[in-house]
């Protein structure tokens, strides 16, 4: 390209010495023209030769594109001949172009060199200056610029080129997967401009691109993408349930505590080649055994021409597949792990999918009615809970079944099982006998068929961005009953109540299930140096290479934003969040960090409560409630009412709750005895049918 830009300067060059000749006659004049001119001719070839060199190191690094394109698309095409991307797949990271160039942006400023131990002397330092990189399908190719210092030689020089960004393997950091990625050169060449004369510069940019050493040190640079290392269920559980009983709640209410002890059910995620597409890069991977075999082509025995057709044959190809466009990065769950592993804790040994219920803190009465009698004045009746076990007991989930529902998620239906044991203390004063109380335990429990579903959802938890799977269904009514065979004394004519009980009623919904966490915004710690801040040095191919990053630790998070639920499974989009740091936080540590997440997702959930359950206590076959039947007939035994009985009995009979009873019981109304029972009303009560009657339902 340069040899016919340089012929054409030699018109100009003819006319040049054509009007020398006609004003130049002495012969010192005309040797010097001569001379001038065959400089300006040789100056004129050293640049074009120069040029030359330029365009045949070109061509060698084109020849090395084309064999990291053909080796890098048909990888690609491998994975997606393979099963539908990306939902054939387990998981998967997505890793747009602005989130590559987040991270290769950390490596501008970072400097190469041969450790002196095996430099052999050569103490060229390579520091690059940009890499800005575009992915293509099946490629990821950019601009470079880099120089090259020698503090020995007194010279360093600047080049600009191409470099793409090749996949070298995934590899495990304090336990989490890393995808690692590449720089490797395509095209370097010295930006020489003003200088270009300057035989030193020219010199030592050519001894670097012939012995490699520029190429060799650039291709040290390398970026980590951080991944999912697994899928995991924490099914340990701690949260306060607070239980308002009766008016004004905020005096009367019990706080139980439900716990689960720690369970981890894990499953590792093996990652595999990355698929390459336009504006970004899919790194996926697949659960436990569910690993694939991928056989990748070899290009041996195909010549350049064959190579460049297959390349345009596989980015067609690698066309097909639409990216993803939303954030920075998006991340792929496929549906079915996820429900095989919920469906494992139903084969759980009964133990470690149970909770157990604890009495934290109570305050005020389960129950209290006061009533007052025109004749025996103020009575009443209370139940409270006792003790600091007043409430204890145990849930569980049993009838558990799981499926994966296309564009609904996981959907789920069981039951759940409720035993507990309450410790209460009782009075009553029924106006008649006098009143007393005592202290029994209740057994209990119930029953509530739940179902529903679980889906992705992005929540705040402790100041962070969560993605979680969080269960949804509507309310469900349940019942919880505790009776006692225990007894309450009464001084003065009761003699004992035979049952006292608990009826707890209300609507349980997605409040009661926790929420786990798939994934957060805690960062991923990569290390820049190594300890005491020295450069990281690396051995390859029996030499040791010196990496000096500007940075001491980078800091790589994924901030989700957004679900969507597909008929395969389910995506997170999120930005990147990348923090460089001139220190190390050795204090850090991600999984401690991320367990305080799941315990804050244990504790609370953010779904609303179905509303406050009623609590109802029973004495006898009577509640006391609402409608505080004993109340009532309780008045009707009074002895005021009795002799009212005895006047207008027929009368009575239609109003009152045990007048009702009085055509068997004529005989005990009389005048002889309604006197006696005003003398002697508890023992007189106990023989008469009337007391029977009573006490056949409350005990006497």
């Amino acid at each position: 390209m340069l040899i016919p830009g340089i012929l054409s300067f030699l018109p100009l060059i003819r006319d040049s010495k054509t009007k020398m000749e006609t004003t130049m006659s002495s012969g010192g004049t005309q040797f010097l023209r001569i001379v001038g001119l065959r400089l300006l001719i040789a100056l004129l070839i050293l640049v074009a030769a120069g040029g030359v060199y330029l365009v045949a190191q070109t061509g060698r690094f084109e020849r090395d594109r084309t064999e990291l394109e053909w080796t890098s698309l048909s990888r690609t095409l491998a994975v997606m001949e393979s099963g539908p991307v990306p939902d054939s797949w387990s998981a998967g990271v997505f890793v747009s172009e602005s989130g590559i160039n987040k991270l290769t942006k950390g490596l501008d400023g970072t400097k190469i060199s041969f450790d002196l131990q095996s430099s052999d002397g050569e103490d060229t330092e390579i520091q690059l200056r940009s890499l800005a990189l575009h992915l293509e399908p099946g490629f990821a190719v950019g601009d470079i610029s880099l120089v090259a210092t020698s503090k020995r030689r007194g010279v360093y020089v600047d080049f600009v080129g191409q470099a793409s960004l090749s996949f070298r393997e995934i590899s495990n950091v304090d336990g989490i997967p890393n995808a690692i990625f590449a720089v490797q050169l395509l095209r370097l060449e010295p930006d020489i401009k003003w200088y270009s004369f300057g035989l030193a510069v020219r010199g030592y940019a050519s001894e670097l691109l012939a012995a490699g050493t520029a190429a060799y040190l650039s291709e040290k640079l390398q970026i980590s993408v951080p991944l999912l290392p697994e899928l995991s269920f924490d099914l340990g559980l701690d949260k306060e349930a607070l239980l308002p009983v009766r008016e004004p709640k905020d005096e009367n209410y019990v706080v139980l505590g439900i716990a689960m002890p720690p369970k981890t059910m894990t499953k590792k995620i093996a990652f595999s080649h990355p698929v390459f597409l336009k504006g970004g890069v899919w790194l996926l991977g697949n659960v436990g055994d569910a690993q694939r075999d991928l056989k990748f082509p070899d290009l041996t025995g195909r010549t350049t021409s064959q190579l460049e057709d297959e390349i345009k044959e596989m980015r067609a190809k690698v066309e097909t597949l639409t990216p993803p466009t939303e954030g920075d990065v998006s991340v792929w769950l496929q549906g079915q792990p996820v429900t095989d592993m919920l469906r494992e804790i139903s084969e759980l040994p009964e133990a470690n999918r149970t909770a157990t219920i604890r009495t934290v803190r109570y305050k005020g009465f389960l129950t209290k009615a006061s009533w007052y009698d025109d004749v025996l004045g103020n009575g009443g009746a209370y139940v409270e809970l006792i003790g600091d076990s007043a409430v204890s007991g145990t849930i569980h989930a049993s009838e558990l079944s799981l499926d994966w529902v296309p564009d609904v998620g996981v959907k789920f239906a069981g039951t759940l099982v409720t035993d507990a044991k309450v410790n209460i203390h009782a009075h009553v004063d029924p106006l008649v006998g006098g009143g007393a109380g005592t202290s029994v335990g209740m057994l209990g429990n119930g029953r509530v068929a739940l179902d529903g579903t679980m889906g992705a959802s992005v929540a705040d938890i402790e100041g962070h961005k969560v993605l979680t799977l969080k269960p949804s269904l509507s309310c469900k009514p349940f019942a919880f009953t505790a009776k006692t065979d225990g007894k309450l004394k009464m001084a003065g004519g009761w003699a004992s109540v035979p049952s006292v009980g608990i009826v707890v009623k209300g609507e349980l919904g997605a409040s009661s299930l926790p929420e786990q966490l798939l994934l957060s915004d805690l960062p991923f710690v990569i290390r820049g140096r190594s300890d005491h801040g020295k450069p990281f040095v690396v051995e390859t191919e029996g030499r040791r290479v010196q990496i000096e990053p500007t940075w001491v630790s980078a800091s790589v998070g994924i901030v989700p934003s957004a679900t969507v639920t597909h008929k395969d499974g389910m995506s997170l989009s999120g930005a990147m969040n990348v923090v460089y740091s001139d220190t190390y936080p050795e204090a850090y540590d991600r999984g401690k960090e991320e367990e305080k997440l799941r315990k804050g997702l244990a504790a609370g959930s953010g779904a609303a409560p179905c509303g406050n359950p009623s609590v109802a206590v029973t004495i006898g076959a009577i509640e006391i409630g609402k409608n505080n039947d004993l109340i009532r007939l309780l008045k009707e035994v009074s002895p005021a009412k009795l002799a009212e009985w005895a006047a207008n009995p027929a009368e009575s009979f239609r109003r009152g709750e045990v007048g009702r009873t009085l055509d068997r019981i004529r005989n005990e109304v009389s005048p002889e005895k309604v006197k006696e029972w005003l003398e002697n009303p508890g023992d007189s009560f106990r023989r008469g049918d009337v007391g029977k009657a009573v006490c056949s339902v409350l005990g006497c």
